[in-house]
């Protein structure tokens, strides 16, 4: 039975009859308008469990989302484990490589004073024989002179 604007000012013209006019206006006022459509109690219990439905459907979803993320939060944890003792092999072989070649440089630095000290030495040696035999030279030369000077002081 539908229900239109006619069948409504019957029911209203009734209802003051029996109630009174102003129980009856404010029945009216609680009476949705036409034209809108009313749920019923089975459409309320379908739209529940459609719901419900959806809420345990989405919470599966939660779920397994939290599933993923805790096992890519575990993953990456085992990556990073792994690439920090990785960094800490690569850093100990570094520093035994400094320490090699730290003991290469001492040695290097060492043999080069060592070399230095001999060039030294030569040169030094080198300086001293050159300046003894000049002094030895002049020193002879001398003598000669003073023996010339002497000798043409006597004949005189």
């Amino acid at each position: 039975m539908a229900v239109d604007e006619r069948s409504r000012h019957e029911l209203f013209g009734k209802l003051q009859e029996v109630l009174g006019p102003e129980p009856a206006a404010t029945f009216m006022d609680l009476m949705p308008p036409l034209g809108t459509d009313v749920a019923t109690r089975s459409d309320v219990a379908a739209l529940r469990e459609d719901l419900v439905g959806e809420a345990t459907s989405l919470r599966q979803e939660i779920s397994a989302v939290r599933q993923e993320i805790a096992a890519e939060a575990t993953s990456l944890r085992q990556e990073i484990a792994a690439e920090a003792t990785s960094l800490r092999q690569e850093i100990a072989a570094v520093r035994q490589e400094m320490a090699v070649m730290n003991k290469d440089l001492h040695k290097d630095m060492e043999l080069l004073r060592f070399e230095l000290l001999a060039a030294f030495r030569g040169e030094i040696t080198t300086a001293i024989t050159s300046q003894t035999r000049s002094m030895m030279f002049t020193n002879a030369s001398l003598f000669i002179a003073f023996a010339g000077l002497a000798l043409s002081l006597r004949v005189l």
